[in-house]
């Protein structure tokens, strides 16, 4: 799969067409190339699922620590308001399609990012780190999968440590509980390699 990004425009001309762009998996685009000079965009997908992340770092800081802030996918609402003074990025989770139109403001009141920030701190309030864990993993299913007659097939898989950041826990602390997850095989690598597959009785139980 080729991964192709447009030519950037100089100036305000940009805002007034979309562009097509094309990600491999894991690969990011800084979303500053595109909307240099707008408060939001219109992310059309066309097909995969990417993540939309925030850089709080300083300048010149070497290390991209980074914050989940959304996922996009063709069902999710296409308005992305960026968060002033920070660095976003979308991040290709698995081959991703989409269209990009810089706007001077977003023509609706809740965005991609607002609705995505309210269910990750739902899945945050839980207290124990597995419960969270659980919840994060119903939402994606809700999301993002499909049901089968051996469970639910999520397209996707994070690592441990972007599901530690996701759930607000450690590294380690996930190892765990997704190790404890497949014992009880109620967790398992799906086909195709980067994808899962869920028992019902994780994504349907409370």
């Amino acid at each position: 799969m080729d991964c192709t990004i447009g030519p950037i425009t100089a100036g305000r001309a940009h805002l007034e067409s979309p562009r097509s762009i094309t990600l491999c998996a894991h690969q990011s685009l800084l979303l500053a190339q595109v909307a240099r000079d707008a408060e939001c965009l219109r992310l059309t997908v066309h097909g995969g699922i990417g993540r939309i992340a925030a850089s709080f770092s300083q300048p010149g800081c070497r290390n991209w620590n980074d914050v989940t802030l959304a996922f996009a996918a063709r069902e999710e609402r296409p308005w992305l308001r960026l968060p002033a003074s920070t660095s976003c990025l979308l991040e290709a989770l698995t081959p991703l399609r989409c269209d990009m139109q810089p706007l001077p403001q977003c023509p609706a009141s809740h965005d991609l990012i607002s609705d995505w920030l309210l269910e990750l701190h739902l899945v945050r309030h839980p207290v124990g780190a597995d419960l969270r864990l659980r919840a994060l993993l119903q939402l994606l299913v809700q999301r993002f999968g499909r049901r089968s007659g051996a469970g639910y097939h999520l397209p996707l898989a994070l690592g441990h440590a972007r599901l530690a950041e996701l759930i607000g826990s450690t590294r380690s602390t996930v190892t765990r509980q997704i190790s404890e997850l497949r014992r009880q095989n109620l967790l398992r690598p799906g086909a195709g390699g980067g994808a899962l597959l869920l028992a019902p009785e994780l994504v349907e139980g409370p």
